[in-house]
């Protein structure tokens, strides 16, 4: 599942992106979008104007559904996609209520279905996955005095049925991320303060679930207070390799901000538990990480400055074996994601900017834990959000450079050809 570490921008102080001026956001329209390991890919667009928001899907072979209406309450749904093409968005409301769709394989949006009453709406802490055989995990913060609820997950099946509520204790949560394999196992990371005592200690904490489990075990801090950790990112595949990873801040008298960034993330091999924290940028104030883990346990993993527009990429084996940094641009779009992709060896694509042109490449990972030759895909003119990517066994790379704004919108769709 790509979605959600796909999805976001690192945005710290320090490290803040640089803001290119929308006529799309001036219109109070935005979108997000999620891709499926068997190459499936989906977009929704809400407009602020109307309060609707909607679901266009394009199938593996590049098909496109006709759009569907989401909701119509001013609502920013997530969508999560499974390997065989289902989808499920979920989304709160105003009423702090939690809702969710499901669109089963080759069909549409089933009725609207009330996951949970009572959401912490502040904590920006709604995480969603869907496995191989159509099971969603779905995670949120219930309301409780003093930000004490910690988390609350519920399994939903294919058929409709939803578990009973597995509640994982903590204070202050905020920002998870969730990694839902298509086998079914799951890694769940989030920040929380480690007591009321110490309102500003953050901490990081991960939970895990093997495949065929009903529930997530007990969590483990994997980044303490002294780290001051920022929201993580979670990696995983079925085999069971997997990454927690996050940037930190210590003070610096000779950075330009008076502190330095700098990315660490904690590796699982199958059978394991997480081990030793490990520093994985050489490039200084770096915030990230973005990352994917191949079938075969291979991660890409990469970190930006948006404000120098420099990028820096390492490949780790599926031994464990950390290849160099290797500076992978300094040209880089101001705003824009890296995208580590979990194919063959592993590839990262990325935006380009000049003035006026983003310029869309991607890069394949060499037996070497290297980066092979710049591939170019497309130049995409003016702002645009986006692109995005998808990848199956089927048809290696896919792309949508400049994903939809507004309903209607043409996609965009094709496949890349890689070379070799």
């Amino acid at each position: 599942m790509l979605t959600a570490m796909l999805r976001r921008l690192v945005c710290l102080a320090g490290l803040l992106l640089a803001i290119v001026p929308s006529s799309a956001a001036a219109q109070g329209e935005d979108s997000e979008w999620a891709s499926s390991s068997g190459g499936h890919m989906a977009f929704t667009t809400s407009d602020q104007d109307t309060g609707v928001s909607t679901l266009q899907f394009v199938g593996a072979d590049g098909v496109q559904a006709p759009p569907e209406v989401v909701t119509d309450g001013y609502d920013d749904p997530l969508i999560a996609l499974g390997a065989r093409g289902d989808a499920i968005l979920v989304w709160y409301d105003d009423d702090s209520r939690l809702w969710a769709r499901y669109r089963p394989v080759g069909g549409v949006l089933g009725p609207r279905e009330v996951v949970a009453d009572g959401v912490d709406r502040d904590a920006e802490a709604i995480a969603v996955g869907l496995d191989g055989a159509g099971t969603a995990t779905i995670v949120w913060p219930p309301e409780k005095p003093n930000e004490t609820g910690g988390l609350a997950i519920v399994t939903r099946s294919e058929s409709g049925s939803y578990s009973a509520p597995q509640a994982i204790a903590a204070y202050r949560v905020f920002a998870p991320d969730l990694a839902v394999t298509d086998n079914g196992s799951a890694v769940l990371a989030w920040r929380q303060t480690r007591s009321p005592k110490r309102p500003n200690g953050d901490q990081v904490a991960v939970s895990t679930r093997p495949a065929g489990a009903a529930t997530f075990g007990a969590p483990v801090v994997v980044a303490g207070v002294q780290r001051n950790p920022s929201e993580p990112t979670v990696a995983a595949n079925d085999r069971g390799d997997a990454i927690v990873g996050w940037s930190q801040n210590r003070d610096d008298a000779h950075s330009r901000d008076g502190v330095v960034f700098t990315v660490y993330g904690v590796f699982r091999a199958p059978g394991g538990g997480f081990g030793r924290t490990v520093k994985l940028n050489k490039t200084k104030d770096m915030g990230g990480p973005w990352a994917a883990v191949t079938s075969e346990g291979r991660m890409v993993l990469g970190w930006t400055d948006n404000l120098k527009r420099r990028a820096e990429v390492r490949v780790r084996s599926a031994a464990g074996v950390l290849g160099p940094p290797i500076r992978l641009t300094d040209d880089l779009e101001e705003n824009s994601n890296l995208f580590p992709l979990p194919y063959g060896r592993g590839l990262i694509a990325w935006a380009d900017r000049d003035p006026g042109v983003s310029t869309i490449n991607v890069a394949q990972a060499t037996e070497d834990l290297k980066l092979g030759p710049a591939q170019f895909i497309t130049r995409v003119h003016g702002w645009f959000l986006g692109p995005s990517f998808a990848t199956s066994p089927q048809g290696g790379l896919v792309t949508v450079p400049r994903p939809p704004l507004r309903t209607g919108d043409a996609i965009r769709w094709w496949r890349v050809p890689l070379q070799p």
